[in-house]
């Protein structure tokens, strides 16, 4: 029963899903994993009911991260990862730019949640302004290793 309750609260969102909320509203989740794949990670964790199937996003290209040059006490270029605005990142195109290719995989931690999700036992922590997506993670996801179901500590 906790099984079904579970499922009727989850949005199943894909790769060609738009969002109608938060920093990237309107855009397709596509459109957020090639550029910013990390914030995927954080709807994951602080979204209630937000559920992904990572198969979807591996047949993906490879992310391709915006990453700014920027001047840090008199030293620079440095290139940075800049997760401002997908909007930024088109117009950093259109200039001729080229972004790098990255290797990306979904963390371990966002596979735990997204299985805690659908069991229905994952808790979405509150998300305050300076949290880390890995700092928010419940303290039963550090307790196992790498998904053997033994604890640890």
């Amino acid at each position: 029963l906790l099984y079904r309750f579970a499922e009727y609260l989850m949005k199943l969102y894909h790769p060609s899903s738009r969002i109608q909320f938060g920093k990237h509203s309107g855009h397709s989740l596509s459109e957020i994993y090639r550029f910013f794949p990390t914030y995927i990670e954080f709807l994951v964790a602080y979204v209630p009911g937000f559920v992904i199937d990572v198969s979807e996003f591996t047949k993906l290209p490879p992310p391709t991260p915006y990453l700014a040059e920027v001047y840090i006490d008199g030293r620079g270029p440095l290139k940075v990862l800049n997760g401002n605005s997908i909007s930024r990142t088109y117009q950093y195109l259109r200039e001729g730019h080229t972004l790098p290719k990255s290797f990306y995989k979904f963390p371990k931690r966002t596979l735990k949640i997204l299985e805690l999700k659908r069991k229905g036992i994952y808790h979405t922590p509150k998300w305050k302004r300076g949290n880390s997506v890995l700092l928010s993670i419940p303290p039963e996801l550090h307790k196992h290793d790498e998904g053997d179901g033994k604890s640890r500590r």
